[in-house]
């Protein structure tokens, strides 16, 4: 398993050159929602500095590849997808036609390479349009959606190519209407397929009900996290809701990453608020109906600041953050 160090994560997307130099795990007993071995390694990394990859967000992993995108304070902000070693496959400025400026929300990547981009394009007047955008392998834009009413906010790749967006609606005030649909299933010539889980099905702690939200996808279903509601909900492709758990209260803290895996296993990862542990990840129990904290290898604990990135198959892909450097780690995760 490799592992890629970045630096100052969260402003600074920086590979640093390292020697190789294996972390000892323990073996621990396998039980269940425990992650007992993670081959935990650090490889020689190199070359993205001189990229001059600076101001980047590492949003997550998926279908093999660590994808970024520069911050919002950038005229057109660029989009960068990695390979595992962490070599750059793809750069890719984010300049729409008519647009003065444009903002990134979320990226992400099919298995066959194709690249999904959300974000928001601003126009002569002060016009604002939501929009999608399709990057093919060659890293050129091929087709970009203007989705308005709907403003997608994170986005997942099925294995059949389709494209799920989570977002809301907007009325021409930009408010939020009512009711609406979170949920968008598009095709890969940027048509709506499907429009499913109205936001009413979401706790209404304040409007809207669905803010800052995740979505997942996996061979049968898809689920939406919601921090505004605190929901993680379950849907079939048909839009039959499958369940519905309460994650964590704002009080206690906030979900910063979810994962479902191939064999739709759930995974939170939950910043504590206050003093004690300040990551927890936790596992949903279907049985039991409740989400169970994972236990970690002791060589995992040792780092601070837990966080999913995405899924491998059934492996979670995690961050940890000590020191100012971050980890990637392909870990198994426990039946």
């Amino acid at each position: 398993m490799k592992l890629m160090s970045l630096t100052s994560f969260f402003t600074i997307l920086l590979f640093q050159s390292l020697q190789t130099s294996p972390v000892e795990a323990q073996d621990l007993p396998i039980r269940r929602g425990s992650i007992e071995r993670s081959d935990l390694r650090i490889t020689k990394q190199s070359g993205l500095y001189s990229h001059g990859i600076v101001g980047f967000t590492v949003p997550r992993w998926e279908n093999g590849h660590i994808l970024a995108f520069q911050e919002a304070q950038e005229q057109f902000p660029e989009v960068v997808v990695m390979n595992s070693d962490g070599t750059v496959v793809s750069r890719v400025r984010m300049t729409l036609s008519d647009a003065t400026k444009t903002t990134v929300r979320d990226v992400a990547r099919s298995r066959n390479g194709i690249v999904a981009v959300t974000g928001t394009a601003y126009g002569p007047g002060g016009t604002v349009v939501p929009y999608i955008a399709w990057i093919d392998q060659s890293g050129q834009i091929t087709q970009v959606l203007r989705s308005t009413p709907f403003a997608a906010t994170k986005l997942v790749f099925g294995s059949d190519g389709t494209l799920w967006a989570v977002g809301r609606e907007y009325l021409s005030d930009l408010k939020t209407p009512q009711t609406f649909d979170v949920l968008r299933r598009y095709t890969a010539d940027g048509r709506v397929l499907q429009k499913m889980l109205p936001n009413t099905t979401f706790a209404k702690k304040r409007n809207p009900a669905v803010g800052k939200p995740y979505v997942v996808v996996s061979e049968d279903r898809v689920g939406v996290y919601s921090a505004v509601s605190g929901d993680y909900i379950e849907v079939s492709f048909a839009g039959k809701i499958l369940g519905k758990w309460q994650v964590v209260d704002e009080a206690v803290g906030r979900v910063g990453g979810v994962a479902l895996t191939k064999s739709n296993q759930v995974y939170v990862s939950v910043i504590l608020r206050g003093a004690g542990e300040p990551t927890s990840l936790r596992l949903l129990d279907r049985g039991l109906d409740e989400w169970q904290t994972v236990t970690l290898d002791p060589a995992l604990r040792s780092r601070s600041g837990t966080v999913i990135l995405g899924t491998d198959g059934d492996d979670l892909v995690l961050r940890f953050d000590r020191q100012q450097s971050v980890w990637l780690s392909r870990s198994p995760t426990m039946n």
